[in-house]
């Protein structure tokens, strides 16, 4: 969280000094507090970018915004559940460049094999706290025409249900991904084209060379 933003509301400063708080970190506290107490019955979601001195309480699931070279520290020093969002290899915003066509923060343009290779288990001693992940989409250089194209099929290749095997098919992969994204098409959902059309009709007629 960006805490400078609380810097341009007055009202917020006031808010502090009213409580007692001389921190926004003793805001966020509170914050989270209060929404426990407005959802007594639901575990609550909470996104975690680089506030690891925010007080979880133990039902709380924590949302792990970072680096995948990140993921064991951090999973070492939460006692909650996680689900995982590494944003250098599940965030499909990048890749496009920034706003003024310079390079973005978060470049290069995660393919649909940097998803599905990625093993979020892997060097971690912690795997009991992992309940699942995420890919995300935000709206830094995407809208409703370029969204599905953005998001398709490549969200589709998040593979968490079994473990990563490195030898597994890759061009097995490709097909079905590329008939999935074909199935999107043709339900209205502007999904993007990973393999030539040619390749798609005659796939025995079309060997790819296995990539490394």
């Amino acid at each position: 969280m960006n805490f400078n933003c609380f810097d341009l509301k007055p009202s917020i400063k006031e808010f502090m000094k009213k409580n007692g708080m001389t921190t926004y970190q003793q805001l966020l506290n509170y914050y989270l507090k209060r929404v426990r107490t407005l959802t007594p019955k639901k575990r609550a979601i909470y996104w975690l970018y680089n506030e690891l001195n925010t007080q979880y309480d133990k039902n709380d699931i924590v949302q792990i915004w970072s680096t995948s070279s990140q993921i064991p520290k951090i999973l070492k020093q939460l006692n909650n559940s996680v689900i995982l969002s590494p944003h250098d290899k599940w965030y499909l915003d990048c890749g496009f460049g920034n706003y003024y066509g310079n390079k973005s923060w978060c470049d290069p343009y995660k393919t649909w094999r940097t998803i599905y290779e990625f093993e979020p288990t892997e060097n971690v001693e912690d795997k009991e706290k992992i309940l699942g992940g995420e890919v995300c989409m935000w709206s830094e250089l995407v809208d409703s025409y370029s969204m599905d194209n953005k998001i398709w099929p490549r969200a589709a290749a998040l593979n968490l249900w079994s473990p990563f095997e490195k030898q597994k098919n890759i061009l097995d992969v490709l097909h079905r991904l590329s008939a999935h994204s074909k199935r999107l098409q043709q339900r209205g959902i502007h999904a993007s084209t990973i393999l030539d059309t040619y390749c798609i009709k005659h796939p025995d007629m079309c060997p790819l060379p296995l990539p490394k």
